[in-house]
């Protein structure tokens, strides 16, 4: 994890909306992938929004605020996706509002230690998934000028290029248009963050998601990586496997340039097959290698 003295960075690419109403917590627990009715007040989680085939729509950092949720996720997604979701909640008491005013903000390293004062203008800090390297928060923007600001008394980072090398780093994938409906929950490990419930009932693209975990076992699992390239890494991007995986291709999730060595970190969705030897297997993209990077937390390999 980078070591930055810095006590907060604001992530400029998020945006967020407002769940409210009576049947909040029933309409988002069968909309989204995990366990929406058991976050506590003033938690955080991470969720997904599937189609009907399993494939992520959107990833949502959520956080509970008593009865209503707040939803954060990549600018370019979240008007699309509340959208989407106000389609289906028919005669549910369920309101969405974005939520222009206020801004995703985190803490990493040291910085998590120092102790913040919630108020109307701040809330608590929560780690979106147990062990986390970093904290998520929200905050109201104290200026009408286009860049955010924070809460007084705090310092920031880079914005956006620090926040995408914190969530690469901490293995917590943000998905953007170019993969939108290209993996499946378990692709990118939300079922290895508490992203994914298997013990609630029905959401969208739930059968195929639990047919993966019961009948059979992820075909892509994502890792962190390195690429030395003056080229842009985007999501979408090509990853190629062969010889390991002769015809498959990996997948770019989420990239940012390294802070200090000339290239970029990457979260990549690969096949399984690339995943169970203890050497890089002949990773590249435009040929230049690509090396993987450890996780934070356990990926199951291959026959685990």
């Amino acid at each position: 994890m980078t070591k930055d003295k810095r006590d907060f960075l604001i992530a400029d690419r998020l945006e967020v909306a407002r769940c409210t109403g009576a049947d909040a917590t029933a309409f988002l627990q069968g909309q989204l992938t995990s366990d929406i009715a058991a976050l506590a007040q003033f938690e955080w989680g991470v969720s997904g929004y599937c189609s009907a085939k399993g494939r992520l729509l959107g990833i949502f950092l959520v956080f509970r605020d008593r009865d209503s949720f707040w939803l954060a996720t990549h600018a370019s997604l979240l008007e699309g996706l509340i959208k989407r979701l106000r389609r289906y909640v028919l005669r549910a008491q369920v309101d969405f509002e974005m939520e222009q005013k206020w801004q995703v903000g985190f803490r990493t390293g040291v910085a998590m230690q120092k102790p913040l004062t919630p108020s109307h203008d701040l809330t608590p800090p929560g780690r979106p998934y147990p062990g986390a390297p970093l904290e998520v928060l929200l905050f109201r923007q104290m200026t009408s000028s286009q860049r955010p600001t924070p809460p007084a008394g705090l310092t920031t980072g880079n914005g956006e290029i620090d926040f995408s090398l914190a969530c690469i780093q901490a293995g917590l994938p943000v998905l953007q248009p170019q993969t939108q409906e290209l993996l499946i929950p378990q692709s990118v490990n939300l079922d290895l963050i508490e992203g994914v419930s298997f013990k609630k009932g029905c959401y969208p693209g739930q059968e195929i998601i639990a047919r993966v975990r019961y009948r059979g076992k992820p075909k892509q699992r994502m890792v962190r990586a390195f690429i030395e390239s003056e080229k842009p890494i985007r999501p979408g991007t090509a990853v190629d496997t062969s010889p390991v995986a002769t015809g498959q291709t990996g997948t770019v999730v989420n990239a940012s340039p390294h802070q200090t060595a000339p290239g970029w970190e990457m979260l990549v969705s690969l096949p399984v097959s690339c995943l169970a030897r203890d050497v890089d297997p002949g990773l590249s993209i435009g040929g230049k290698p690509v090396f993987r990077r450890p996780l934070p937390y356990l990926l199951p390999l291959p026959g685990d």
